[in-house]
């Protein structure tokens, strides 16, 4: 009888132990976390309220790195490492021709200027326009997105506009312009 207190008692301290050492881990490991405040400015985008479900697949996206996505406003007392703002605007920019014509329209779906010295700005838009025409190209199990639930729409168009958000956060985290062949940082939608 004595003997199995004596095991309780041990086992109830490495329970314990266990707890406290795990404790001590994990406050460590956040820590070490970078944590990237987002807040939204800019015009009220359609976009907009997907903001919320957003920031949190791209902390889903970049936390196992080391980097915690928060939202937080503009009014907010900082806590966060680092303070981005979230634009979403046209990203359409007119090629000029060779032969003095306006030339062709492109678009890019995402956007963080960097500086001279290859500084990234603090400032990521988004072109969520150019996000849906890339979208209402794809279909879902051979049907247009079109004929899909408003819901499927929504969930497809928050999927593409959390990846280039978490490309364009790709830009700034590793101060680079450069885009990969594959993955998160690629170039191509």
């Amino acid at each position: 009888m004595r003997g199995m207190r004596l095991l309780a008692r041990l086992v109830a301290i490495g329970i314990v132990a266990a707890a406290a050492s795990s404790d001590v881990f994990a406050r460590a490991a956040a820590r070490q976390a970078v944590t990237v405040g987002i807040v939204l400015g800019g015009h009220a985008s359609a976009a907009a309220r997907l903001v919320p479900a957003l920031i949190a697949e791209a902390n889903l996206i970049w936390r196992p790195r080391g980097v915690q996505i928060v939202s937080v406003t503009e009014d907010s007392v900082p806590h966060e490492d680092v303070r981005l703002t979230l634009n979403f605007a046209s990203l359409s920019l007119a090629i000029p021709s060779t032969n003095g014509s306006k030339g062709e329209r492109t678009s890019g779906l995402g956007s963080i200027w960097f500086d001279e010295d290859g500084i990234p700005g603090d400032t990521i838009t988004i072109d969520d326009a150019a996000v849906m025409v890339h979208i209402a190209r794809a279909t879902v199990n051979n049907r247009p997105l079109a004929d899909w639930p408003p819901a499927v729409a929504d969930h497809v168009m928050g999927r593409a506009l959390v990846r280039v958000l978490a490309d364009e956060l790709g830009h700034y985290l590793l101060r680079s312009k450069m885009h990969q062949a594959r993955g998160l940082m690629r170039a191509v939608f």
